[in-house]
């Protein structure tokens, strides 16, 4: 039995396996949105973040949101401390949600810094030690799977699972799914069963989730598969 307060553990396979519900009243979920507008959207109060929480609190989640502007902000939000401080004794256990502009090669924030996948990767391992290597990450970023990048790196893998869209998204598109997963996670189920839910709640078809493991796999596989081609077109050089 899932206790209170604890996390349900996240299978890595097996659409129909159910993640347990635990008591919402009393989760340990807790989504920590971290969000950069751009100029005109902030000036144009079109940001995410409040009314997720919105609805995030009527189907009994708890949430924090923070505005950052620049790449120094962005990181202190990111950083052990601040999400150690989040997890109060390790009573929650925060679902890191991003909220920003981004492209296939990075991320951009409110006064014009980017953030690689590079550096994204550096935000994100200490992270995930920090979480007994279960951070889950929701990029609500256009092309924001993107992110997956940062698992293609050998060394430790620095997610253990991320959702987001393959493609651009709108502000509509991006709260409603968001709010799907949360609220489906927090019940229990799969997260390939919820991401499905999304795609049909948002009628966005294009987002996607994947283990920081199967990313890693796959890039140890098409660098092995490369090199044996190399040889094997090596072999097949006729000799002069």
């Amino acid at each position: 039995m899932t206790s209170r307060t604890s996390v349900p553990a996240l299978p890595e396979s097996g659409a129909s396996q159910s993640l347990g519900a635990p008591d919402r009243a009393e989760s340990g979920l807790l989504v920590y949105m971290v969000e950069s507008p751009s100029p005109d959207n902030f000036y144009d109060k079109c940001w995410q973040g409040q009314g997720l929480a919105e609805l995030l609190k009527l189907s009994g989640s708890k949430s924090e949101h923070r505005f950052v502007t620049d790449k120094d902000h962005f990181k202190r939000a990111l950083s052990v401390e601040t999400v150690r401080a989040l997890m109060n004794g390790g009573k929650r256990f925060p679902i890191i949600h991003i909220t920003a502009h981004g492209d296939e090669a990075c991320i951009w924030l409110t006064n014009g810094d980017s953030l690689s996948w590079a550096e994204l990767r550096d935000v994100f391992l200490p992270l995930n030690d920090l979480l007994s290597r279960r951070l889950v990450v929701c990029m609500s970023t256009c092309k924001g799977w993107n992110a997956c990048k940062t698992a293609m790196t050998l060394g430790r893998v620095p997610y253990f699972l991320m959702v987001a869209s393959t493609e651009d998204l709108s502000w509509s598109e991006s709260s409603v799914a968001f709010a799907t997963f949360y609220h489906q996670l927090a019940l229990g189920l799969h997260p390939d069963v919820i991401v499905s839910n999304m795609k049909a709640a948002s009628q966005h078809p294009y987002f996607a989730s994947v283990f920081g493991k199967q990313v890693r796999a796959e890039r140890v596989r098409a660098f092995t598969d490369s090199i044996r081609r190399f040889a094997q077109s090596l072999r097949e050089v006729p000799a002069t």
